[in-house]
């Protein structure tokens, strides 16, 4: 279990380390997660965790992805 999270964590900050020069909402870095073949929930965990923000904020933003 502890590797899955580490390779959630590395899927992140691999990405966003390729894009240094900009700025992400949560939207992109939930979708850019969910790309790598991470599940809506972890990526929306992982995303939560990483930006130091609510679950329940990241998961309305990641809602509007499929819209």
């Amino acid at each position: 279990m502890r590797q899955y999270s580490t390779a959630k964590r590395r899927a992140l900050t691999d990405f966003l380390k390729e894009h240094s020069d900009k700025q992400f909402s949560v939207e992109e870095i939930t979708d850019a997660l969910m790309d790598t073949g991470i599940s809506r929930k972890d990526a929306i965990k992982q995303t939560a965790k990483e930006l130091d923000l609510p679950k329940n904020v990241v998961y309305d933003a990641a809602l509007n992805i499929d819209e």
